[in-house]
């Protein structure tokens, strides 16, 4: 399977330049087939981790994966969309220390992170519409 290989590539052990490649191939998977991948654990781990690289076209790009996935009507994608979120946020330095001091928002080193919060921000305004339409659903 192509999208295993993919993922298999994208593996943190791997050379910048292979994660690279790797994710620029994965990025043209919709969020279907990205979600009904077997490996789809794995790249999810992946792409939770790569949220926070140091090499921007990994962040950025593992970033469109989330965009992507919570643009879609699938109520599955955005779910996951939500959690690798969260889990990123959660294992960020900032999370542990520099929050609870504050963070300027204006600066460029903290922009990702920003932008982290303010996607976070957009689900929560549009939970209730979620709740109402597939409240069955977020019971599970």
């Amino acid at each position: 399977n192509y999208l295993k290989e993919l993922v298999n590539k994208f593996d943190t052990a791997n050379s910048p330049g292979a994660r690279r490649e790797a994710l620029r191939a994965i990025v043209q998977f919709s969020p279907s087939e990205i979600l009904s991948c077997p490996d789809w654990p794995t790249l999810h781990m992946l792409v939770t981790r790569s949220l926070g690289d140091q090499d921007p076209f990994i962040s950025n790009n593992s970033f469109g994966i989330l965009l992507r996935l919570f643009s879609t009507s699938n109520l599955t994608a955005i779910k996951e969309a939500y959690v690798i979120l969260v889990e990123h946020l959660i294992d960020t330095p900032y999370y542990n220390q520099e929050l609870k001091q504050g963070v300027d928002v204006c600066g460029v080193e903290n922009s990702g992170l920003m932008q982290k919060f303010h996607l976070l921000t957009i689900f929560i305004h549009w939970l209730p519409h979620y709740w109402f339409r597939f409240n069955n659903a977020f019971m599970s």
